[in-house]
């Protein structure tokens, strides 16, 4: 989960590995799996942060789901 803090409108949320670009304004929120979604955000004329917020592998052994494994960026060119 990531939520962002401040930055400016032109700010965009990259998320490479799905083909997907969105609007990064301040308080938005956006969940993916950081660890199989190649991401990044563009620069921002303005200060910024984002809270981080991680599944911890025994949450997905609780749940009896497949924790997913990290990507490689020589996976996906």
């Amino acid at each position: 989960v990531l939520c962002s803090i401040g930055g400016d409108a032109q700010t965009w949320l990259q998320l490479d590995s799905l083909g997907v670009r969105c609007k990064y304004r301040s308080g938005s929120i956006a969940v993916f799996s950081g660890r199989s979604i190649i991401h990044g955000v563009t620069s921002s004329s303005t200060d910024r942060a984002c809270l981080a917020m991680y599944m911890k592998d025994n949450l997905h052994e609780r749940a009896v789901v497949e924790a997913p494994s990290y990507v490689k960026f020589v996976d996906i060119a």
